[in-house]
């Protein structure tokens, strides 16, 4: 066996590897994210989804650095809107022409309307409706996709968990607004979620998560999918090519 062969078995090998810590971690993180009480354990939220972050890390790293001899990988980067989530790429065409220009028709854009408006007054207030513009322009570029690298991708989400986990929970230490801090009839016959910051908490982060999560994961797998057809065609290659010497020979 040739030693391009066996780098080639190596890398496989790491990557099936990295993929099912990936899976046992992801395992772990789900028994405590959506159970009742996972804002009172943190020490059990943090390390657990700091081991996931850890293994989706190996995977991207795995799935899409450079390797000799290799092709690169077709998913080095991931486009993302301004809350972080992946947005599939859009096919610019006739088709989408089309119906950017129906869009436009029935609904004029903002910024249309404030050019007509310093149309109409002028440059009397120029100063102001270039600030205006300034900010809408900033809006829009906000909106926007924009490619980020699949291990920032990772660092990022997970970083943004992190913040809004320990956020929620200082806010329940300097405002735990329960039943018990409210009048009768405030609460009477109002979904507990409404008043209870706590129960709130409960309802919105755990789907939030696993959201981000399962996204994150998909497109590792993805990238892992790419990477682990590509090393088996060069080993299969570089098989061959070793045959064919040996034939010679």
């Amino acid at each position: 066996m040739s030693q391009e062969t066996r780098v080639f078995m190596k890398e496989l090998q790491k990557l099936d590897d990295d993929l099912e810590k990936m899976n046992k971690a992801d395992e772990d993180a789900e028994t405590i994210i959506p159970l009742e009480g996972f804002l009172d354990n943190e020490l059990d939220f943090f390390s657990k989804m700091g081991a996931l972050r850890r293994s989706l890390i190996l995977v991207a790293e795995a799935a899409t650095r450079p390797l000799f001899g290799l092709p690169q990988s077709p998913y080095p980067s991931v486009n993302v809107d301004e809350e972080g989530k992946p947005v599939e790429p859009t096919e610019e065409g006739p088709a989408s022409s089309q119906k950017m220009f129906t869009i436009e028709k029935e609904l004029l854009p903002a910024i249309s309307v404030v050019l007509i408006i310093v149309g109409s007054l002028g440059l009397a207030f120029y100063p102001q409706l270039r600030s205006l513009i300034a900010s809408l322009l900033a809006k829009e570029e906000e909106k926007q996709p924009r490619a980020i690298g699949l291990e920032d991708w990772i660092k990022e989400s997970f970083g943004l968990m992190f913040t809004k986990y320990s956020g929620a929970r200082t806010a329940l230490k300097f405002q735990p607004q329960g039943k018990g801090s409210l009048p009768d009839f405030m609460t009477l016959g109002v979904d507990p979620s409404l008043y209870d910051r706590k129960k709130w908490f409960q309802e919105n982060l755990p789907p939030e998560f696993l959201s981000r999560i399962g996204d994150i994961i998909l497109y590792c797998k993805r990238c892992a999918w790419e990477r682990r057809k590509i090393l088996i065609q060069a080993i299969e290659m570089s098989k061959q090519a070793e045959m064919g010497m040996g034939m010679k020979a």
